[in-house]
Formats: C-alpha cells, sequence, structure tokens
C-alpha cells in the first residue's frame, strides 16, 4: 500500500532578521551611528564651528568731524548662526580749527560683539551688536595751553560684515559699523575754545580673510 505524505503547513515570519546590504548584522554600526548623531545635536548635517581673521582698510569718522582713513583687524568665531566678533580698529589723524587753534586726534578702538550669520558656502551675511571701547587721543596746538589729552568713552555698537569666499580659505570681507560714545568727549582748552567731539561714529572697511576650516 502508498504511504501517504504528512501534512507540511508553511507559517509567515512575523519578523525579518536584521541583516544589512552586505549580508553582517547591522545592529552595532546602527547603534553607533545613533551615538554619533547625540553628539552632533541629532542632526547629520551639524557643521565645525570655524575661525576667520581679517585684515580691512577703509574710512571712518567721529560724525561732526572730518573723514579720516581706517584699518581694522577683525577675529571671527563662530558657525552659521550664532558667533562672537572681535574688532581691532585704529584712525587716522583729524583735525578741528577753532579761535586760531588746532586740535589733531586720533581714534583707538576695540568692538566686541554676538553676531547671527545668514549664509555659509560662497556668501555670508553676519549682523552683530555688542559694546565699543575708545581711546581718542587728542594734541591741541597755536593756543595759550597746548597740553595733550587722552579721552576715554564706551558705547553700543551694531555691525553688518560680508564675507565672499574667493578661493579655498581665503575670503573678501566689507564691514560696515556704526556706534555710540558715552559720554560725548570734550576737551576744554585753557584761555581758548572746548572742542566737543561726535557722539556717534561710523565707518566701513574692506579686506582680505582667512577662514579654518
Amino acid at each position: 500500500m502508498a504511504e501517504v505524505p504528512a501534512e507540511v503547513r508553511l507559517e509567515p515570519m512575523t519578523e525579518p532578521p536584521a541583516v544589512d546590504a552586505g549580508g553582517v548584522d547591522a545592529g552595532p554600526a546602527f547603534a553607533a551611528g545613533e551615538a554619533a548623531l547625540a553628539r552632533d545635536g541629532g542632526s547629520p548635517d551639524a557643521l565645525p564651528w570655524d575661525v576667520r581673521f581679517a585684515f580691512a582698510g577703509g574710512l571712518s569718522s567721529l560724525i561732526g568731524a572730518p573723514v579720516s582713513a581706517a584699518g581694522s583687524v577683525i577675529l571671527d568665531v563662530g558657525n552659521v548662526g550664532p558667533g562672537v566678533s572681535l574688532d581691532g580698529a585704529l584712525d587716522a589723524n583729524s583735525t578741528l580749527t577753532a579761535a586760531g587753534g588746532t586740535l589733531t586726534f586720533n581714534t583707538q578702538s576695540v568692538t566686541l560683539s554676538a553676531r547671527w550669520r545668514l549664509g555659509r558656502e560662497r556668501v555670508a551675511l553676519d549682523l552683530g551688536l555688542g559694546a565699543r571701547g575708545f581711546r581718542v587721543s587728542a594734541t591741541p596746538a597755536g593756543f595759550t595751553t597746548n597740553t595733550p589729552a587722552a579721552l576715554f568713552s564706551l558705547g553700543p555698537a551694531a555691525t553688518a560684515t560680508l564675507w565672499v569666499r574667493l578661493a579655498g580659505p581665503l575670503h573678501l570681507v566689507v564691514r560696515g559699523w556704526t556706534a555710540l560714545r558715552l559720554p560725548a568727549d570734550q576737551l576744554v582748552i585753557t584761555n581758548g575754545p572746548t572742542f566737543t567731539l561726535g557722539l556717534w561714529q561710523a565707518g566701513a572697511v574692506a579686506g582680505l580673510a582667512l577662514a579654518w576650516p
């Protein structure tokens, strides 16, 4: 008598095995990737902070005084979005005339500001707010008493900086700024006039910068 085969049942699989495209269990590698994303703030597109260093030259003026040549050294540290900028500036001599004499002065200043960057790859724009400290060296001439003086002031500042990548780490940088000087500087000449220097300063510079990375 012929043998009858036993009944065979096929059960559907409820969970497929965890195998990557190369046929190897992907569990540990996937866990490592999750840890890396957690360190980067949860985004695979997290960008590294960069450092930019620039030399620039242009024009500056205490409002109400003659325009003078100006030079700046700029250090910027940050990323797309938040960052910090430090700017040291030196203005060339300017001269005011009154009562037959002159007052020659120049301004040295330092600005520390928090900034926000828009754009990254080829062109970026930084908008910043901070504080600017001033030192004005003033030398009178042609009066009965001609005593040099140094005047100090501090005030809020606003900056706008345009970065354009030229090649590799080399960038073109253009920066404009304005700042309020508190208190307004006054230099009183003995038996002579009183010189009042502008309450506001504004200027613009352009130059070259290197960026890392």
